[in-house]
C-alpha cells in the first residue's frame, strides 16, 4: 500500500502544471463598424446620433498594432492614425493636436467580428470639448 501511494505521489509530482495563455488577437485587416451612441459639446449639448467607422489595421508586431481610421459622424468624415496595444485591447486614434479617441475592443477577431466601445474626447477648441460614448459592432471585410 505504501509503495502504491509513493508511486502515485511520484507520478503526480513529475507532471508539470500547464499554463494556458490567451492567444493574442489578430486585428490586421479592414473593419467596418457602425455605432449608436451620443456625442456633443459644452456649447450645443448632447446629440444622439449614428457614426460609422472604417478601421484599416495594417500591422501588428509584438502586441502593438497600427493603421488608419475613417470616422464618419452624421456625414462628416475625418481621417486618423491608429496606434494600440493588442494585449490590452486598447485602441488610440489621433488626428493631430488634442484630437483623439480612445477605444476598447471587446472580443477582438472572434469569428471575424469586433465589438468596440469608443470614448470620444475630441477637443476642437480650447473651450469646447466634444465627448461621448459610442458602442459599435463590426465585421472584417
Amino acid at each position: 500500500m505504501k509503495k502504491m501511494l509513493a508511486l502515485m505521489l511520484a507520478l503526480m509530482c513529475s507532471v508539470a502544471p500547464t499554463v494556458l495563455l490567451a492567444a493574442e488577437p489578430n486585428l490586421v485587416g479592414d473593419w467596418t463598424l457602425t455605432f449608436q451612441g451620443y456625442y456633443g459639446n459644452d456649447t450645443v449639448g448632447v446629440t444622439y446620433g449614428q457614426a460609422d467607422m472604417t478601421l484599416h489595421i495594417t500591422a501588428q508586431t509584438g502586441g502593438a498594432f497600427a493603421g488608419n481610421a475613417v470616422l464618419d459622424v452624421d456625414g462628416s468624415s475625418t481621417h486618423g492614425l491608429i496606434t494600440g496595444v493588442a494585449q490590452k485591447n486598447e485602441l488610440h486614434m489621433v488626428w493631430g493636436g488634442n484630437n483623439f479617441i480612445h477605444g476598447t475592443i471587446v472580443n477582438p477577431g472572434s469569428r471575424g467580428k469586433m465589438r468596440l466601445k469608443l470614448i470620444m474626447e475630441t477637443q476642437q477648441m480650447s473651450d469646447a470639448d466634444t465627448q461621448g460614448v459610442l458602442y459599435g459592432t463590426g465585421v472584417a471585410q
